[in-house]
């Protein structure tokens, strides 16, 4: 699981090392958990930073699993929302109301989504 401390995106430090992605770093391995903890918050230990505000994207590649992200993250913020647990500025999310809201919708979005028993 990524780090539960926000990657910072905003700093001129963080600016400096957490503008693109790491050389290798894919999404492919990760949970939903995961995945909804790294774009709003990204992981400090793999240099991750938050994905929604990730500017480059190195290659067609990374654009298209950002694009598959981006849809993803769409329907998350539809079940968070059914849910009252959605934060619309993605820069007020913190740990806990990552944890919150995956609490809030979790049951019914993976028996909607998922194929197989999580």
């Amino acid at each position: 699981a990524a780090p539960k401390t926000k990657a910072c995106a905003e700093c001129p430090e963080c600016q400096q090392t957490l503008t693109t992605l790491p050389e290798g770093w894919s999404p492919s391995n990760m949970t939903y958990l995961q995945l909804i903890e790294t774009w709003f918050l990204g992981d400090v230990e793999k240099k991750v930073p938050p994905l929604y505000a990730l500017k480059k994207w190195s290659s067609k590649h990374d654009r298209r699993d950002k694009s598959r992200m981006g849809n993803f993250m769409k329907v998350v913020e539809a079940h968070g929302r059914e849910k009252g647990v959605w934060i619309d500025d993605p820069k007020d999310w913190e740990p806990v109301s990552v944890d919150r809201m995956w609490g809030a919708i979790k049951e019914d979005f993976l028996e909607k989504w998922c194929k197989s028993k999580y």
